[in-house]
């Protein structure tokens, strides 16, 4: 009898190829509200991925990953739905020039923007300027955040957030010093102790800006 053909693994691009074909159209995440007025509670785990945790904030219509396939850029730090824009943050940054850090006891985090000029990073910018000048803003808008303290971590809640000061770096990058809001809320829930405990207790973290 003939041998049979030898098994030959699918390469990445075409397991990607697949992927695209079999899941439904994507809906815009900026097409899309965030349950503001509903949030999860600050301080609990969301998931290992940005759609866990997208799917965390917005209605649940949308959230069924195999009925709809959110439409967003998943390597972004920054995605934006109708009414919020989402943080995330690694506390791993692979370029030290651009790593995130809590700041004060955890009540603020330095949140670098590598292209703060982009169309979604210029939003937001703009809307906590204006937040911080009082001027009169969109007040169903919010900035809201995830982080984690490394890659293998799943990413923690942590509420809404607003800037105390942005700094332009001579690299064309910009600095934002983001207060967390729910900071009280944040540090009473276990999962937030068990993912940042030992990271936030480092004596860089608590310094101040660098």
């Amino acid at each position: 009898a003939a041998p049979y053909p030898p098994l030959v693994k699918a390469t990445k691009k075409q397991k990607l190829r697949a992927n695209k074909k079999d899941r439904p159209p994507p809906v815009p995440l900026l097409s899309i509200p965030c349950h503001l007025d509903n949030l999860p509670r600050p301080g609990i785990f969301a998931g290992y991925t940005k759609e866990s945790c997208v799917c965390s904030v917005i209605d649940d219509q949308y959230s069924d990953t195999s009925q709809t396939y959110l439409g967003f850029n998943r390597k972004s730090a920054i995605v934006q739905s109708e009414n919020a824009w989402v943080l995330f943050i690694n506390f791993c940054g692979n370029e030290a020039e651009y790593r995130d850090k809590f700041l004060f006891g955890d009540r603020q985090v330095v949140f670098t923007i590598k292209k703060p000029d982009a169309f979604i990073e210029r939003g937001m910018i703009t809307f906590l300027v204006e937040r911080c000048e009082n001027a009169p803003i969109d007040q169903e808008k919010k900035v809201i955040m995830f982080a984690r303290p490394g890659t293998r971590s799943k990413f923690v809640f942590c509420g809404e957030c607003a800037c105390a000061q942005m700094t332009e770096r001579g690299n064309g990058s910009m600095d934002l010093l983001l207060d967390l809001i729910d900071f009280e809320q944040l540090i009473e829930e276990e999962d937030y102790k068990m993912a940042f405990a030992k990271m936030t207790e480092s004596p860089e973290n608590v310094a101040g800006v660098s």
